[in-house]
């Protein structure tokens, strides 16, 4: 599984993950919400 970061100096780079059950990606419309907080 690979995570993309969204902001900062590496905005857009993708990292390798490993894959575990209670890894969950956070949708979209969530951390918009957290960082609008």
């Amino acid at each position: 599984m690979k995570i993309r970061i969204i902001a900062g100096q590496w905005r857009g780079y993708k990292l390798s993950v490993l894959e575990k059950p209670e890894l969950r990606p956070t949708p979209n419309r969530v951390r918009e919400t957290l960082f609008n907080w």
